[in-house]
């Protein structure tokens, strides 16, 4: 007597029957004997029969048109990243040919110019410091001729005067100044309030 039971596959050789007979691995004579001795292996082959004979009965339903639909509003999609940068580009691609001719000549002309600046820059680089340092010191000037004109129309000759004097630390001077003279004016506005209401309590 077999001590074992049989597998689901074994089961299912058994249930499909004629059809898996003389497939290489397939034994239906042994597992038909097993059948013979083992009481719980039959009963749960009559079963699994049972249930095969119930779908295999059941009427064919054919789906609403809506089904997919439905299904799909409550599946979560996750699309991953390099499938949308894909989609993205595609989308940027034009249509027609001569378009895309034309994109493919401008971005090799732009990938030429770009490799030929870099490899400029990488021969010269000291000019490329001092286009980066006359760049700055431009900024600088634009920057402080502004806060200049800024804090002549708001601020007033002194402190307009400070900031051109002082540069940055001018700028945050005259910040400062102005904020204590707010803090200040605030200060005494409010004791004045105070006091003008204790007298007329």
């Amino acid at each position: 007597m077999n001590q074992r039971h049989l597998l689901p596959e074994e089961f299912d050789q058994l249930l499909e029957g004629e059809e898996r007979e003389g497939e290489i691995g397939v034994d239906m004579s042994r597992l038909r004997e097993h059948l013979t001795q083992c009481e719980a292996c039959h009963k749960e082959l009559h079963s699994l029969q049972r249930i095969v004979g119930t779908l295999e009965n059941l009427p064919y339903v054919t789906p609403t048109p809506l089904l997919a639909e439905r299904v799909m509003t409550g599946v979560k999609v996750t699309r991953s990243w390099y499938v949308t940068a894909r989609d993205l580009a595609l989308r940027m691609v034009p249509k027609s040919r001569g378009s895309r001719i034309g994109l493919a000549v401008v971005g090799t002309a732009g990938a030429a110019v770009t490799t030929l600046l870099a490899m400029w820059a990488s021969q010269r680089t000291d000019a490329v410091l001092f286009l980066a340092a006359l760049t700055a010191d431009r900024t600088k000037d634009a920057v402080l001729t502004g806060a200049r004109t800024a804090g002549m129309s708001f601020l007033g000759e002194p402190l307009s005067s400070m900031i051109e004097r002082g540069g940055p630390l001018g700028i945050v001077g005259a910040v400062a100044g102005v904020g204590a003279s707010m803090a200040v004016s605030a200060f005494v506005v409010r004791s004045l309030t105070n006091a003008g209401a204790r007298r007329r309590g």
